[in-house]
């Protein structure tokens, strides 16, 4: 794996609050702790520069351009009252 692909790892470790597994060049790396609620497969790694200046909004593009497929639900499941 390359440089720009474990700074990635690293960058993306921050957002562990819900245990997910990225899948990279066929490579599997899991984020927090304990079994992944979904998974997130990367055919095009995001620049480090668009992580940092606004994730959610490099993350998006990554996602309309198909450039990551998402698979399992990133939703919180939700209790009965």
């Amino acid at each position: 794996m390359g440089l720009v692909e474990n700074e990635f790892i690293k960058f993306m470790e921050k957002f562990d609050a819900h245990s997910f597994e990225i899948i990279l060049n066929g490579e599997k790396h899991l984020i927090g702790e304990g079994e992944p609620e979904f998974s997130v497969t990367f055919h095009k790694v995001p620049s480090l520069g668009e992580l940092m200046e606004s994730t959610s909004i490099a993350l998006g593009e990554a996602y309309m351009n198909g450039d990551i497929e998402v698979s399992g639900s990133c939703a919180p499941a939700r209790r009965p009252l």
